[in-house]
Order: C-alpha cells, then sequence, then structure tokens
C-alpha cells in the first residue's frame, strides 16, 4: 500500500513510540519491519552505508527502511553521525537531507511471524500489536473519507 504525505506523518507519529527503544539499527529495523508487514505496508528493508557528506564520516554496516514511495525510516542516523540538526531522524524525504547520504542494496525482508522482532519490542517495552492496530486504524479511517 502506498503511503501518502499525510500518511508519512501519521506513519511518524505512531513510530515514534519506538525511540525510546535501547536497540541500534539492526534490531529497530526488524521491528519497524515487523510493524508495516503486520500493517501491510510495503517497505524495503536496505543495508549499507550512512555518510554526513560535511564531515565524510561513514557507518557500515547500516540498517534503514524505505517505502515504496521513497521516504525513508531511520530512527538511528542521530545516534551514529551526532545529533545535529542536519541529520534526519524518524520518518523523511531523504531529498530534504542532502547532509547524509544512503547507499545500500535491498536485503532479505524479515519474516512476518518475527518472534526475535516482538522479543526486542517486549524488552523494551513496545507493544507491536498495538502499533500496528494504531497504523490499521488510521488506514481505515483514511479510506472512508
Amino acid at each position: 500500500m502506498p503511503v501518502t504525505i499525510m500518511d508519512q506523518e501519521r506513519l511518524a507519529s505512531v513510530l515514534k513510540t519506538l525511540d525510546s527503544c535501547q536497540l541500534e539499527c539492526d534490531g529497530m529495523t526488524r521491528i519497524i519491519s515487523c510493524i508495516l508487514q503486520s500493517a501491510e505496508i510495503s517497505h524495503i528493508v536496505r543495508v549499507g552505508t550512512l555518510t554526513n557528506v560535511r564531515t565524510s564520516k561513514t557507518i557500515e554496516p547500516h540498517l534503514w527502511i524505505e517505502l515504496q514511495d521513497g521516504t525513508v525510516i531511520d530512527f538511528r542516523a542521530k545516534m551514529w553521525l551526532g545529533n545535529e540538526v542536519d541529520i534526519p531522524h524518524g520518518v523523511f524525504t531523504p531529498e530534504k537531507w542532502t547532509q547524509v547520504g544512503y547507499t545500500g542494496q535491498e536485503t532479505t525482508t524479515y519474516p512476518l511471524a518475527d518472534s526475535i522482532a516482538r522479543l526486542l519490542a517486549r524488552i523494551n517495552g513496545i507493544d507491536i500489536d498495538a502499533l500496528v492496530a494504531q497504523l490499521t486504524d488510521q488506514e481505515e479511517h483514511n479510506s472512508t473519507l
């Protein structure tokens, strides 16, 4: 299912709950992928490099999610590149963030019934099913407009 700009804002609002998780990019990406799959939101899991263009600092490997429209979901760029205003965080359109470069390839999507993602979420106090319900309720609301 394609995600619109309005959906991006809602998706960001629901997923921001994950920001407090004590996870690096791999665990975070795994949980987000599980949520998106359960909500039937098409996405690609990518693995590659994240580079701060200004400082040339590069993180490899780095994992993130890309939606069909090119929107990126990455809650760990700031963890690696610093908490600067020109480093993106969350759900964003990469064209607006020219200070960073993502280079990578599609990797295997995690299984729909991902017990590891659910365990990581539970350890961090996250209820995956509740987040999926928030996303699917919003989608149903959008389809009735």
